[in-house]
């Protein structure tokens, strides 16, 4: 059902019949790389915006490890089109990760077709020419360092700078270079036997169980 639930979130009158689908192909050759493709439609998402959609994605990820060093690289891409006026948006992204114990290394580059108008808080009739998206990129850069375990948990420190690119219609609103920092801490619980998820499978093999 593609209609987005109303503002009273604990009610079911949202649920109706099968209106949408969506498909996934996915494909792994080796251990170190994995492609997917989707595709979905959604019969009037937008409770606000009459029309359908269709929702497009496609990524790649490529992964090698030795011991507690690994590096891996993933690229994405998304594209939403609407049925009404034949408008689209598209999103893509890299990022890569980059770890030698005890650090790590990651960077993300990304683009994103942005909805001019609501950052502009103008409503789509009212918006002076700017109702088509505009592309927003950013770039982040960061680090990471793995510290002394508590226990079985464990603890890192990081941080990472972002800086972005706006389009002329937000510059006014944004300013034409904003730059963004974060600093963060990561408390990570016990592993299980199982060891931890990554790139979509335990990293420890079952054999290595029984």
């Amino acid at each position: 059902h593609g209609g987005e639930p109303d503002e009273d979130r604990w009610g079911i009158s949202d649920i109706g019949a099968l209106d949408s689908w969506a498909t996934r192909v996915w494909f792994q050759p080796d251990e170190h790389w994995a492609f997917q493709v989707s595709h979905g439609f959604l019969t009037k998402p937008e409770a606000l915006e009459p029309g359908n959609l269709r929702r497009t994605t496609a990524s790649l990820s490529w992964l090698t490890e030795s011991g507690a060093r690994f590096t891996a690289l993933t690229a994405g891409y998304g594209r939403n089109d609407k049925d009404l006026a034949d408008s689209f948006s598209d999103a893509f992204f890299v990022e890569a990760t980059h770890r030698f114990s005890p650090y790590v290394v990651y960077t993300r580059l990304e683009a994103v077709d942005v909805e001019t108008a609501l950052l502009l808080r103008a409503k789509p009739h009212m918006d002076g020419g700017h109702a088509e998206p505009s592309t927003v990129g950013a770039l982040t850069v960061g680090a990471m360092r793995d510290l002394p375990r508590l226990g079985r948990f464990e603890l890192a420190v990081g941080g990472d700078v972002t800086v972005h690119k706006v389009p002329t219609q937000l510059v006014t609103v944004y300013g034409a270079r904003p730059v963004s920092f974060k600093i963060f801490f990561r408390l990570r619980p016990p592993v299980s036997s199982m060891g931890r998820m990554r790139n979509g499978t335990m990293m420890q093999s079952m054999r290595e169980h029984q």
